[in-house]
């Protein structure tokens, strides 16, 4: 597994936690096998308003953009959404098809068409799945992190 925070995105201390967080949550939603394959850059950025995205179209290395402005505690929880949707591509469960200039999501075989987020808002369960698991992911990690720091 490679991780990778890209440069000037972020403080020094947020890159480290963001890597240990990446670290951390790959290796709850992917096989060991599964996590050595794959790549992943995190980008901080201005995302008009969005609090993250991932970029799926490459099945070995993904990218995870998350909002500059959001606060800490959110930056993960989006990154553990974000860390969600890799590990649905990775499993086999979401699948994004080039067709010509558009893409096709396919949900466990099923397609859900070339604009799903605009038919399928609050509904997709590729989202569905990342918003049930991503606190969880971010607070199992904050707690383990912390009790490490605290020397436990």
């Amino acid at each position: 597994m490679r991780i990778k925070v890209l440069k000037n995105s972020g403080t020094a201390r947020d890159v480290s936690l963001l890597k240990k967080a990446a670290k951390y949550m790959i290796e709850r939603l992917l096989s060991p096998s599964q996590a050595a394959n794959i790549s992943l850059n995190i980008s901080i950025t201005n995302l008009n308003g969005r609090f993250g995205e991932a970029v799926i179209n490459d099945p070995v290395l993904f990218k995870v953009r998350l909002y500059r402005d959001a606060c800490l505690p959110m930056m993960l929880v989006t990154l553990a959404h974000e860390l969600v949707h890799v590990s649905q591509v990775v499993n086999g469960n979401l699948k994004v098809s080039q067709i010509n200039d558009l893409t096709e999501w396919f949900w466990k075989g099923k397609s859900y068409g070339t604009d799903p987020y605009e038919n399928w808002a609050g509904k997709l369960p590729w989202e569905v799945e990342a918003s049930k698991r991503e606190v969880s992911l971010a607070f199992d990690f904050l707690q383990e992190h912390v009790t490490l720091l605290n020397g436990g």
